[in-house]
């Protein structure tokens, strides 16, 4: 559709001797589109061709009004759409058709928690907050995401140094990842490591948490993440 053909034009929502004809903004198209008449429901079918091999068929009932429209609906499967396409033939048309923006948005939480992806979507277990715009403890611009975000031993060691210069890291055995980070300790790659717990340690560590911005203590997890398609 040329933008230069888009312009006011009449739109009948109840058929050409209805009441309620109203001004839309309407597109204009000419060319060679799939064409088919369904006789046994007197309903022009239309195929307008989209980007990436996308078509958009359109039904019209001739003398279409509303209720026409509701009707059909109720006669279409997606058997019919199939028929209907095998019989198509390319013809001649110019359209008329009322501007319109189409979206559509599905769940893609189901589909990865299928992939094995929970921890994401699991509060006790996720670790995001890294993603937040703020900066690190030692007052630097954020890390490289994606690089500080691997569950690697090597960044759950170089997070313990960053809240604690002079941790003395050791590891645990045997600890879960939920464990591991309710102990205070930081988690990569199946090992759980942690500073040594010393009083002066445990007196710095009181006096600093306090100054951690509050996003660094809150949980950051995925709720929902959903995929959205405009035409």
């Amino acid at each position: 559709f040329l933008p230069v053909a888009t312009r006011n034009r009449r739109f009948y929502p109840n058929g050409p001797d209805g009441p309620d004809a109203i001004d839309v903004p309407t597109m204009a198209k000419s060319g060679c589109m799939p064409y088919y008449l369904w006789q046994e429901e007197n309903v022009r079918v239309l195929g307008v061709p989209y980007k990436q091999n996308v078509t958009m068929y359109i039904f019209l009932p001739l003398n279409a009004t509303r209720a026409n429209v509701r009707a059909l609906q109720e006669k279409i499967s997606a058997q019919t759409i199939n028929d209907i396409v095998t019989k198509m033939k390319m013809k001649s048309v110019s359209l008329l058709l009322p501007q319109m923006h189409v979206s559509n948005s599905f769940s893609l939480k189901s589909a990865l928690q299928q992939l094995g992806l929970y921890a994401l979507f699991d509060k006790n277990t996720a670790n995001l907050y890294r993603l937040l715009n703020v900066q690190r403890y030692s007052g630097d611009d954020s890390e490289d995401i994606l690089e500080a975000l691997q569950d690697t031993k090597e960044n759950a060691i170089k997070l313990l140094l960053e809240e604690n210069p002079e941790c003395q890291v050791l590891e645990k055995q045997g600890v879960d990842r939920v464990t591991c980070l309710k102990d205070n300790c930081r988690a990569g790659d199946g090992f759980c490591v942690c500073c040594a717990e010393t009083d002066d340690f445990r007196r710095r560590r009181r006096d600093t948490t306090m100054d951690f911005p509050d996003q660094m203590n809150s949980t950051v997890y995925v709720n929902e993440m959903l995929h959205k398609i405009d035409l």
